[in-house]
């Protein structure tokens, strides 16, 4: 839905949920797989995301995505990992992507306010092994996966806003760049 747009007869936007998300693609033995990180309160896998808490401008956006990577796969984590030395973010478009629809804790439209980064790692991830895997709440998922919503295996991939954020991309997933090495 566009600004100009209002919502549908009846329909109030009671609230508005503006985030930062993360894409990070490795290749794993020639599949390009995808990070995300569940999320216990969905039941779900999700890409790596920040509610951007404060005013709504495109520096605050990438502010709110380093410093969640940093909290959940550095700090949290018991590792270090650091914007500039570790790891770089880089928006994926100029535009903010918006979408209306019902909100499942408020009666009326949650209006959703997002914006899209690529990490590029900028020491060889096999140094950062311990950021996803066993004993974290970080895997690793196929394009495939994150459209069908599940990977086969009974690990669910939330419903929103992945598939919308995929089809933003002009391509898809599949024609983004490794996230190492860093273009940089």
């Amino acid at each position: 839905m566009k600004e100009s747009e209002s919502p549908a007869s009846g329909d109030e936007i009671v609230r508005i949920s503006a985030a930062s998300y993360l894409v990070v693609k490795l290749t794993f033995n020639g599949i390009a797989r995808y990070l995300l990180q569940y999320n216990h309160k969905w039941g779900t896998y999700n890409l790596i995301a920040g509610h951007v808490e404060q005013s709504i401008d495109s520096g605050y956006f990438e502010r709110c995505m380093i410093r969640e990577i940093q909290e959940e796969l550095g700090i949290e984590r018991g590792g270090d990992f650091h914007h500039g030395s570790d790891f770089i973010v880089r928006p994926l478009s100029r535009q903010v992507l918006e979408d209306c629809r019902p909100s499942t804790a408020y009666i009326g439209l949650t209006k959703y306010i997002f914006k899209l980064f690529q990490l590029f790692f900028l020491q060889p991830p096999s140094r950062y092994e311990h950021l996803w895997g066993p004993g974290t709440f970080n895997e690793w998922f196929s394009e495939d996966a994150l459209l069908a919503g599940e990977d086969g295996t009974g690990r669910k991939v939330t419903s929103f806003p992945v598939p919308m954020i995929i089809r933003s991309l002009s391509g898809g997933l599949s024609l983004l760049p490794e996230s190492y090495p860093s273009p940089v």
